[in-house]
């Protein structure tokens, strides 16, 4: 909660979720959208109507990855790519029909930058939130950034075996050393991780949320 000095205060007061009382001059609220959208602050005197209209209009997404380092970068070896090895790239692939099928629509290839066969599978909106609930993510009390479980590293390791056009062979050598991944709807500092202008919106609402 932050609310500004009341009957016989001269300073601003934000009282932590713990009990704290944080008390000074001015206060300079920063918060992601999600946690505004989500309520999770309290002003007094409450926020101006056009502020919370525009808090309402401006949408707010979500955008996981999963990172999986590998013992080598497998996925340009010449077989996949018609007997050439390519040069170091993203993959991007729906690689099927239905509800999953851009679940891990692009793959960052980020070898050229780490030195290390590292890739990052992007699971966009409606599939990020089905990722967190059905992997288990959806611990506000968790890091926003967290070890992948096993079976998450399963689909997207089969999701890769399909956009590379690779057998169930190939797959079985191919070696996870590390992985993580994100859950930013879960964070209960974020609540998401990318703002948009959703139905209704208008440009001055962005400005409004300055």
């Amino acid at each position: 909660e932050a609310r500004t000095p009341g009957p016989g205060e001269r300073r601003c007061v934000v009282t932590a979720k713990d009990g704290r009382r944080i008390e000074a001059d001015y206060v300079v609220c920063t918060a992601p959208l999600g946690v505004l959208k989500a309520g999770a602050l309290t002003f007094a005197p409450p926020l101006p109507t056009w502020k919370t209209d525009a808090i309402g209009r401006v949408g707010f997404g979500v955008l996981d990855k999963v990172a999986l380092r590998f013992d080598r970068a497998f996925w340009r070896d010449a077989k996949y790519w018609g007997g050439t090895r390519p040069p170091p790239k993203n993959l991007g692939k729906i690689v099927e029909p239905g509800d999953r099928g851009g679940e891990f629509f692009l793959w960052v290839d980020l070898e050229p930058t780490t030195s290390a066969p590292v890739l990052v599978a992007l699971a966009p909106a409606d599939h990020a939130e089905r990722l967190e609930h059905e992997q288990g993510l959806d611990r506000s009390d968790a890091d926003a950034i967290r070890a992948a479980p096993a079976s998450l590293v399963d689909a997207c390791l089969e999701s890769l075996r399909k956009l590379l056009g690779a057998s169930a062979e190939d797959r079985a050598a191919w070696r996870v050393v590390a992985a993580g991944v994100t859950a930013w709807r879960a964070d209960a500092h974020a609540r998401g991780s990318y703002s948009y202008l959703g139905p209704g919106c208008v440009p001055g609402d962005v400005d409004a949320l300055a």
